[in-house]
């Protein structure tokens, strides 16, 4: 992309001078990403499990809404089935329905029919509805091959495209990113080899395989849970003292979503393993999908805790990372610390270096000592 100079002969803005411009790439455009496909990188991905339209719409929901807060509706009724999304929680909307690729096609469902499906899930027979688009897309995952070819990464839906059940596409893209904004910087600045870009794909590849295969997880419990619901004559009747079977089962089905909605231990508790980690002995603690446990060991996410500073302010973990590496260490900890403090502007080394409890300027709160 072309830049604006800030003069005739100095450095664009936000640019060192002598910089590098071209060393690295990172190819984040998309599920169809051109990049990947220019480095002939092919997907790892199986067969669609399901096809869908999404309808992008303009309406007013808030009389139907009730001041529930909902970021997803699911929609079972005789006449359509679906996802009710919230975009804004008022106006702005999406509705996701399936359709059979084999009886019907994305052309069947012009503006004026979405809408009409639109105001059957919102039960508003007389709803103003602005259809903006509506595009099919598969339910599917496909994970590159690869996520590095020499100097290009790949990164976000360039690199691996899952099921929206759980949304994890875009937390799983936003680790990539994490990590692709820190290493390069690093190399870049002389401060680490090229040896260290070496591990975004060893420390990547599996957080996207996990993550897909627990979307698909979530999927086809979703699935089991419509699928008691594609006769019509009993959707019908669920409201009717004959539907009580129907809505038993329902009850049983919901619970069983959970996994959907609530995953702490998924997106905080991946334990990277690379070059580019130091292993000290101990097993990784174990996160669930739902629980997330706190580790400090090698290659887990550094402990979110609260210390106390002399002044009384309360800082957490992440405040006390600078531009660089950090050691904390406990109270018996000055060899740690004399040995990051010992060689002042040596590549690697850590740019902040603190005792707990020891140094006189932070405090520790009880669970942070276990950390």
């Amino acid at each position: 992309m072309p830049y604006r100079r800030r003069g005739r002969d100095g450095p664009p803005p936000g640019r060192h001078p002598g910089a590098d411009p071209g060393r690295y790439v990172v190819a984040a455009d998309g599920a169809r990403s051109p990049v990947r496909d220019l480095l002939g990188v092919g997907n790892d991905e199986i067969a669609p499990v399901g096809h869908l339209i999404n309808a992008y719409f303009d309406a007013n929901l808030t009389a139907y809404t009730r001041g529930r807060a909902y970021a997803v509706w699911w929609i079972l009724n005789p006449r359509t089935r679906g996802a009710l999304i919230a975009l804004d929680g008022s106006r702005r909307w999406t509705y996701n329905f399936a359709f059979d690729p084999e009886r019907e096609s994305p052309a069947d469902y012009p503006p004026e029919c979405c809408a009409e499906l639109i105001r059957h899930a919102v039960g508003a027979p007389d709803l103003a509805v602005r259809v903006r688009s509506a595009l099919p897309w598969k339910l599917e995952i496909a994970i590159a091959e690869r996520f590095r070819v020499d100097r290009v990464f790949l990164a976000g839906d360039a690199a691996h495209r899952f099921p929206p059940t759980g949304g994890f596409g875009m937390n799983t893209g936003i680790q990539d990113a994490h990590i692709l904004a820190w290493k390069p910087a690093a190399v870049l600045r002389g401060r680490a080899g090229e040896e260290l870009l070496a591990s975004y794909e060893a420390e990547r590849v599996p957080v996207a395989r996990f993550n897909a295969a627990q979307s698909m997880r979530n999927a086809e419990r979703m699935a089991g849970t419509i699928v008691l619901f594609t006769d019509p004559t009993a959707l019908s009747s669920i409201e009717d003292a004959a539907g009580h079977q129907l809505r038993g089962a329902l009850a049983v089905a919901i619970p069983d979503q959970r996994e959907h909605f609530v995953f702490q231990g998924q997106t905080f508790g991946h334990d990277y393993t690379s070059t580019a980690i130091v292993p000290d002995g101990t097993l990784a603690p174990r996160s669930g999908i739902t629980e997330y446990r706190m580790s400090a060991h090698p290659g887990a996410l550094a402990p979110r805790t609260w210390f106390r500073t002399a002044d009384g302010a309360r800082v957490a973990t992440v405040d006390l990372v600078a531009d660089g590496f950090l050691v904390p260490a406990g109270a018996e900890g000055a060899a740690w610390i004399a040995a990051a403090r010992g060689a002042p502007g040596q590549p690697g080394l850590p740019s902040a270096a603190f005792r707990v409890a020891a140094d006189g300027h932070l405090d520790a709160e009880p669970d942070a000592w276990r950390l």
